[in-house]
């Protein structure tokens, strides 16, 4: 080993470009900062005023409901021995939230459609008054944001000051935003999504199997990221997650009852299309189902939204299929082939599911770490194919371009509910700039197994 005489003059000064770059990096990530700073004492001062759980008009009249409340009136409703076995009936949902809401009112339910074990595993967030609930699930969201980064930092590894800033920008973007505010799974379907790619690539299948059955939580992602356990013949991984699955599922069916785990395929679907409950948003939702909306009515819009899931599912089979072959026949790059493969999944599941919302989109901070060559912008200006500069910049501007895209649609002011067709086509882009980079890779490798 040689090792280098230390200069006496001290560190030769950065070149010129270098040190814009520095410092363009670090204005970003301070108005990143400072953006987080103005949310995280907005949302403070909300919670003082008794105003996050259920909003109030001007008069002081509560005129909503955040998602949280969802989770806590899961808790609440097994809590109540009347109430445990009727916990999916819309008339027992809205008869507690209008109690809620007092002085306020409510004409529809705003439904809680979660998988039969969340109504069991909430039951000690309903044990708490409503805003200690609160604060500790914001608490165990951002906890769980940060262990997902970790996690992934195991894998891919970056410096402490790029995990801060990731860290950071991930927070600030959008869909992260929406999640904190609205009281949502985003950060904990992050960290699943981290745990389960962590333990596959680790060969670490208790954890991993864990992962994939809590995926179940929104089980039209868990058809997407089961894929690659599936074809990898990862047995010991699917029986454990399966395994886990039965013990919440026979959770759920010793408390709110066997009909209501049995029924739920049937109860998902009729709520999914009804007009007599509210919550679904189909138009609101930051898919292709939100484009099939503003043309078909609802139960047509889902049926079809489901084909296409079936046709992306059947793309990222494939995805998965060739990125196996390439590992197996000893490529170099095939650990890279196989985080850019996890990467168009996540997009693919989230782009065709029939049930997408903004907060979803959280689990975009997975696609970036597992792509991204660099969380610098310098990044943005190394030379490359059009389509993976594209990717490049949209994932290192999104904490700022998703805000664009929302608050431009909003402006528009008309019936079509451009704020959330803007964040789909932002969406779309980068989906499509990576499908693009994956052909020309696959076209290439291909090209240099027949010379």
């Amino acid at each position: 080993m040689t090792t280098q005489e230390p200069n006496a003059a001290g560190p030769e000064p950065r070149p010129a470009a270098a040190r814009f770059i520095f410092l363009l990096n670090c204005v970003y990530v301070a108005a990143l900062t400072a953006v987080l700073v103005c949310g995280t004492a907005y949302s403070v001062e909300q919670l003082a005023r008794h105003n996050v759980l259920v909003p109030a008009d001007k008069n002081g009249t509560p005129i909503d409901m955040v998602d949280f409340l969802h989770f806590y009136q899961a808790g609440q409703l097994v809590i109540d021995p009347a109430t445990r076995d009727r916990v999916y009936d819309p008339e027992i949902q809205l008869a507690w939230q209008r109690a809620y809401l007092k002085p306020g009112s409510i004409d529809k339910a705003f439904y809680i459609q979660y998988m039969p074990f969340v109504f069991p595993l909430m039951v000690p967030i309903g044990l708490l008054p409503a805003e200690a609930a609160f604060l500790l699930w914001t608490a165990l969201s951002l906890i769980a944001g940060l262990v997902g980064i970790l996690l992934l930092n195991s894998l891919v590894r970056r410096s402490y000051r790029q995990l801060a800033a990731f860290a950071i920008a991930m927070l600030v973007s959008l869909p992260t935003f929406v999640g904190f505010l609205k009281g949502q799974l985003a950060l904990a379907l992050f960290l699943i999504f981290s745990i389960y790619w962590w333990g596959l690539r680790t060969g670490r299948d208790f954890p991993a199997g864990i992962a994939l059955c809590l995926s179940t939580v929104k089980p039209h992602y868990t058809l997407f990221v089961f894929v690659p356990a599936l074809l990898e013949r990862r047995w010991k991984l699917l029986a454990v997650a399966a395994c886990f699955e039965v013990a919440l599922l026979g959770l759920a069916g010793f408390t709110i009852g066997w009909a209501n785990v049995v029924n739920y395929p049937a109860i998902l679907m009729s709520i999914e299309a009804s007009k007599s409950v509210i919550g679904v948003n189909p138009a609101k939702q930051v898919c292709l189902r939100a484009v099939l909306n503003q043309f078909m009515l609802p139960e047509p819009a889902l049926r079809l939204s489901m084909a296409i899931m079936i046709v992306g599912w059947i793309g990222a089979f494939l995805l998965w299929r060739q990125a196996l072959r390439w590992q197996a026949n000893g490529r170099p790059d095939s650990d890279r082939a196989l985080s850019w493969c996890m990467a168009l999944t996540v997009l693919i599941c989230l782009v065709v599911s029939p049930h997408t919302h903004l907060y979803d989109w959280t689990s975009l901070a997975l696609v970036a770490w597992l792509t991204l060559p660099a969380l610098s912008l310098s990044a943005l200006a190394e030379e490359g194919p059009l389509a993976l500069r594209i990717w490049t910049g949209i994932l290192l501007l999104y904490p700022l371009l998703s805000w664009l895209a929302f608050l431009g649609g909003a402006a528009l002011r008309t019936d079509v509910p451009w704020a959330t067709l803007s964040q789909l086509l932002l969406h779309l882009v980068l989906l499509v700039s990576g499908a693009i980079y994956w052909l020309a890779l696959w076209r290439r490798r291909r090209l240099e197994t027949i010379h």
